[in-house]
Order: C-alpha cells, then structure tokens, then sequence
C-alpha cells in the first residue's frame, strides 16, 4: 500500500472479487473502505465465480460494517435480493428500470428452403414476428457457422457503423474474425489501426493474428487478452475505427462496449456451459446502440441451425445465490461430491461443489457454524451428516495448530 496513502483524500479502487480478497488480505491495517460498488450483481448466481463474489463481499462488511453497498444490475426481477443476502434490507432502496433509452430491432434471419442464396427475415415485436420479406444474398447461406456469420456482419453493415458478433468460444471467436477479414480484403490507411498493429507485433509476437486483422478494421475480444490490448480495441471501436469485434461471454460481464449492430447465433456461455440464459441474452441485446449518438440498435439473430431465442415478453429474470442454491437444492450432490471427490483436481464439473465445501468448512473453523442449524426438515439430516464429517477434518486442524504453538514455545522460551 502507498506511504502517502493517509494524506490521499480520495481513493478509488477497481478490481474483480478476487484481487478484493486480495486486498483485504494484504493489507497493513491502514485499509478503510467506505463503500463497495457491485456492477453485473446478478453474477453473484454464477457457480464459480458467484460464490467467491458473494464470499467476498462479506468479509467486506465484516471488516468494514459501516461501508456502504450498491448494486446495479440489468434486467432483473428481484434486486431486494441482495439487499437481504447482506442482511442491508433495513433502511435501503431498490428499484427496477423498465425503460432503455436506445430501442433494439430484433431481426431473425432464416433459411429459405431451396434457396441456399435468400433469406428470410422477421422484426420481433413482443414476442410476436411481422414478416419483412426475403432478401438475395451474395453469397450462400450455409457451411460454418464462423463462415456465413461473417458474412452476414459484412454484409449488413454500413461503412459508417460498428458491430459485434458474439461468439461462444475463443477459438470460434477468432476463426470468426478471420473469416471477417478475408471478406473485407482491402487493408485500412488510418494510422491508429496502424500504430496498433505494429505494438502488437513489436510487443506481443511478430505473428500475433490479431495485428493483420486490426489493420482491417476488425478484432477479437475475450478474456485472457492483456486488459491494455482490450482497452485498447474498446476505444478503437468507440471511435468507429474499428468495424467488427468478434466477442465471447467478456461482453455480458461490465464491458462498455456498445454497437449498432449486434449478430449473434445459439449463444452459449462459453465450452460445456450450456445455453445463455433469458437475462444474459437481453442484457446482450441491449448493447445494439450507443446512447446519446443514435435512437436504435440492430439485433440480427441468425438462424442457420435450430435455437430458441428467449422469449420477448418478459425479459426480467430472477437473481440467485449460487452459493444458497448449492446448498438448498443440490444437497445431496454436494455430500456425494465431498465424501467422495474427483479422482483428478482438473475436473471443473465439480467446481460449485469445492467452492460450496470450502465457504462451509470455513465459517465451521472461523465461528463453528453448522449448516445442520439452519437447514429446513429435507436438508436437516444430510447436513447433519456434513457437520460429523468437518469435525473430523477439524481435528488434525487443532493438532496441527497445537503442535506449532508448543514447538514455538520451546523454541522461545529461555530459562
């Protein structure tokens, strides 16, 4: 921590859950937080990551129970949920936003049978579909996902506008991006894209992809791009200086990164996670359009293969604690998971249930609570279960301890 941290009159920290936990743990007892801002709340019912969020938190406000708490979080149906998971319900407010500011035309483009070059395309409106005609394509509506999604973006964007393609994967993120350029061809002159493409070459690897994609116009974003790459490509994009972005899940996690056009085909939340769920889809669907530069945004979901999108009607969805769910409704996996663990530690099937094992073993050796004593009559006896196991986990704990004390007290003591 700074020397000078106590003249400082205004501090303002950013950071994940994790390097949260990292300063409470690190710090030299001059650490005050005043208040903890929560972007993307609903988050907290992320298997993984969502217990870590909501375990951190409360460490927050053990160690600082006057801080303040905010939460944001779009499209949700019950934020007071968070205010009671924090036990801030007294005295606190929340409130539900039914209006967006820049409207999304949702567009489904589908095959025409028989005619591999035609498509046809609906406007959603409430859950119903007005027919907008077919349209001659110039190029054939079938192959790779990553192939004809590229075309489409091409295709229907204008020279002046941005767009994003959501893609489940890194690796179809890139193909994606690549396919994109080979459409496009022709290389830009615009010095930024330029400069850009030079630092990634000169500072990341002479062969880096994405250099030859920028110069035209055209990226990929995910997660493990260095932040100052993606902050770069966020501004680029900002300033309609790059034209496609070929994104994964990073967009639905606080990313400022608004377009006109959004494509976007079966989204998934990455590898083995399954379909993006209703509150995911539309707070995607409401990054087409940039506020304050233009009234609407287009949505283009492209049905190349069968999917459901969500429905329209009621794009609210519940928020939930990943870590309350592990332990009301997946009891018995969890007792299952802990009496019997994976045979390798690469396994991540079982990630929700170490994450939900290690807050309980935690909280059972930090103030000896039992999950046992909360728990309603279906839960009661595997908990109790549970309990008789942490206690034997617990005793070599205590012998361990015990045995560090006595030998430090040996090693100290003069006579």
């Amino acid at each position: 921590m700074p020397d000078d941290i106590e003249q400082t009159a205004k501090l303002l920290y950013v950071v994940t859950q994790e390097r949260l936990a990292t300063l409470l743990t690190s710090g030299d007892g001059r650490l005050k937080i005043d208040a903890v801002i929560v972007d993307e709340a609903h988050e907290i019912g992320e298997s993984d990551c969502g217990q870590t969020l909501e375990r951190v938190l409360a460490m927050t406000l053990s160690r600082f129970p006057d801080a303040r708490l905010f939460f944001s979080s779009p499209l949700r149906s019950n934020p007071e949920v968070l205010l009671h998971l924090f036990g801030r319900q007294q005295q606190a407010q929340h409130f539900i936003e039914h209006l967006s500011p820049v409207t999304q035309n949702i567009i489904d483009v589908h095959h025409v049978s028989g005619r591999p070059r035609r498509a046809r395309m609906e406007l959603v409106v409430d859950d119903q579909s007005a027919a907008l005609g077919e349209v001659e394509l110039p190029f054939a509506f079938r192959g790779s996902s990553a192939s004809y999604m590229a075309k489409f973006a091409v295709h229907f964007t204008k020279s002046d506008d941005t767009s994003i393609v959501y893609c489940s994967e890194r690796a179809i993120a890139d193909k994606t991006a690549l396919e994109m350029a080979n459409q496009i061809g022709a290389e830009s002159d615009d010095p930024e894209l330029s400069d850009l493409a030079h630092f990634l070459r000169e500072e990341v690897h002479h062969q880096y992809r994405l250099a030859a994609l920028v110069r035209k116009g055209v990226a990929f974003h995910y997660g493990n791009i260095p932040q100052i790459i993606r902050g770069r490509l966020e501004e680029l994009l900002r300033e309609k200086k790059l034209r496609f972005v070929c994104c994964t899940s990073t967009l639905l996690q606080g990313m400022n990164l608004p377009a006109k056009n959004i494509f976007v085909e079966n989204p998934q939340r990455g590898r083995g996670k399954g379909p993006m769920a209703k509150g995911d889809f539309w707070n995607l669907v409401g990054r087409a359009g940039r506020l304050s530069k233009e009234f609407h945004g287009n949505v283009f979901c492209i049905h190349g293969k069968d999917w459901e999108r969500p429905a329209a009607t009621d794009r609210l969805a519940p928020i939930e604690s990943a870590f309350e769910v592990s332990t009301r409704e997946r009891t018995a996996e969890l007792l299952q998971a802990i009496q019997e663990p994976p045979q390798s530690a690469e396994s991540r099937e079982l990630a929700w249930a170490e994450m939900t094992y290690a807050r309980i073993y935690a909280e059972f050796l930090g103030s000896g609570r039992r999950m046992a004593d909360s728990a309603d009559e279906a839960t009661r006896e595997q908990f109790a279960v549970l309990t008789s196991f942490l206690r034997t986990l617990r005793e070599p704990y205590r012998t361990r301890s015990l045995r560090t004390t006595s030998t430090s007290t040996r090693r100290d003591w003069k006579p």
